[in-house]
């Protein structure tokens, strides 16, 4: 049963639950995060308005198969995972977090009837994850060696990046890069224009 509809305070709902919207929990089998958090002896307390380990913006990733694509992230990217939390049943993740470098991404699996779909479910993707690592080359064939498909091999760019370009095996697209000299705009426009 919904907190509210139990006379729970709504700010204490509001500040207890992750980001899902009360109308996908309802979609999604009626299960409360409200309800698992108050039972596991949570408190909730107002807390910075950035988490701490977070940036202003942080990519939220919907996949098919959260779970593969955890593991594929650890091994491509050196990836740490920071949570995991799946339905009842624990087929299907919900949420989960990972860490690559000194940045956080989000995931879960796809739920299209609510308008998260994966990038197999839409044909395509529309924007591209851009990783910076010490020295290209290894983490991109890493990631090769660990199933993602190359768009274009690591190369020396007019920008002063080494950068090359990948799609990991659930249709998102990386680029990889290390940055090697400091190139002005106007350096850009002329060398790109030769």
């Amino acid at each position: 049963m919904d907190p509210v509809a139990r006379g729970e305070d709504e700010s204490l709902w509001t500040h207890c639950t992750v980001a899902i919207e009360r109308a996908n929990l309802d979609s999604l089998g009626k299960f409360s995060l409200f309800e698992n958090h108050k039972h596991s002896g949570g408190t909730c307390n107002m807390a910075k308005p950035i988490r701490e380990g977070c940036h202003s913006i942080t990519p939220y990733l919907m996949v098919r198969d959260a779970a593969q694509a955890i593991e594929f992230y650890k091994r491509a990217f050196g990836a740490q995972e920071i949570e995991r939390m799946t339905f009842p049943g624990g087929n299907r993740v919900m949420h989960a977090e990972i860490k690559i470098g000194d940045s956080r991404i989000m995931l879960s699996d796809e739920f299209p009837g609510t308008g998260c779909s994966s990038p197999q479910s839409i044909g395509g993707t529309t924007c591209q994850l851009f990783l910076y690592v010490p020295d290209v080359d290894a983490p991109y064939q890493q990631a090769i060696a660990a199933g993602a498909t190359s768009i274009m091999a690591a190369a020396d760019m007019f920008w002063g990046d080494r950068y090359g370009k990948l799609s990991d095996p659930f249709g998102h697209q990386w680029g990889v890069a290390t940055h090697k000299e400091d190139v002005s705009p106007e350096e850009m426009v002329g060398i790109f224009n030769r």
